[in-house]
């Protein structure tokens, strides 16, 4: 079982599941070498799949460098060996770089990747180099399987485009199917970005309205689908946007369980069945915007699977610091039931 302590990575990386005073501390996680892999389960049934989220923040922060930041996620992607990659906030020059690092590990070796763009024209993305492609901003996903087009997704296509959307933003959601080892199947993972919790648009919370049109793609798709989604949702667990995702067993109307929920060390100041470890920490990195609180607890990144194809253990969800981002690297392990 993947353990919230990452034992595999205890001599390779500092992997911790901070709680909020941690995020006092001023923490620096540089590089590290991979010296060993955890342990890979293959079977048929009860599929284990891995899944890694991360908000690259590859503009805003990282500048659009295909350097530092890339080695150090790739380094802790050898070292964590996750199945399914998803990405937010990366450019497409950076995603390029990271899946040809990738590649070279014969773990990866066959790694497919898509991705959509969600801003145009980012300065920091631009890149001469053809190989990198153009400036745009995009998120991702990553398999080490086979990946194929879902039939469709929301309006149509790999992708839906959520209708209340800031201006010059293109926040969507992708999705994939990805087919499994052996005879397990296809399962279809998805990935988005909603916008800031507080931002309006003549009168409509956005991220509200993005959280519902999301539940509704996502109960649409899993009808036919194994679905998972990983992504930043920019909101709090306790919040009741989430109700249409998170299942009966958190409060919710939902058909997901999202993989961190039933961790009572993360408990405090949610209800008993919506626990969940920071996933996002400005504080390490110096990045308090004026006016915004940032004490206590800040779960805005989420892994959701759908309860009635997946299993999800209490111990399923771990975190680990970047030093490249104002988020965590989530890593999540589900069962196919």
């Amino acid at each position: 079982m993947f353990s919230r302590t990452a034992r595999v990575l205890a001599t390779l990386l500092t992997v911790t599941a901070l709680g909020a005073g941690a995020l006092l501390q001023s923490v620096v996680y540089p590089p590290m070498a991979v010296t060993t892999t955890p342990d890979r389960i293959q079977d048929v049934t009860g599929q284990k799949i891995r899944i890694l989220h991360f908000n690259f923040a590859g503009n805003g922060l990282n500048l659009g460098s295909t350097d530092l930041p890339v080695t150090d996620l790739v380094q802790k992607i050898m070292a964590l060996q996750p199945d399914i990659i998803t990405l937010n906030e990366v450019c497409i020059k950076q995603v390029t770089a990271i899946a040809d690092a990738l590649r070279t590990h014969t773990e990866y070796a066959a790694l497919n990747r898509q991705s959509v763009k969600t801003n145009y024209s980012v300065p920091n993305c631009a890149t001469s180099d053809p190989a990198y492609g153009d400036d745009d901003y995009a998120m991702s996903i990553l398999s080490r399987w086979p990946m194929s087009f879902p039939t469709t997704v929301g309006d149509g296509g790999f992708y839906h485009s959520y209708t209340t959307i800031q201006p010059n933003r293109f926040r969507r959601v992708l999705c994939m199917n990805v087919t499994l080892p052996s005879t397990a199947g296809v399962i279809t993972p998805c990935t988005t970005h909603l916008e800031e919790h507080h931002l309006t648009l003549g009168g409509t919370n956005i991220n509200a309205s993005q959280n519902s049109e999301l539940a509704d793609v996502l109960t649409s798709l899993a009808g036919a689908h194994r679905v998972l989604l990983a992504g930043d949702l920019n909101v709090l667990p306790d919040d009741d946007r989430l109700d249409e995702l998170y299942g009966a067993d958190a409060g919710g109307a939902g058909l997901f369980t999202e993989t961190d929920q039933f961790d009572a060390r993360w408990s405090t100041g949610l209800p008993s069945s919506r626990h969940g470890d920071i996933t996002f920490a400005p504080l390490l990195m110096g990045d308090e915007v004026p006016g915004v609180d940032h004490t206590g607890t800040r779960k805005l990144d989420y892994v959701f699977a759908e309860s009635s194809d997946f299993t999800v253990a209490a111990n399923s969800a771990s975190v680990i610091p970047s030093s490249y981002s104002d988020h965590m690297i989530v890593v999540s392990e589900v069962a196919l039931r």
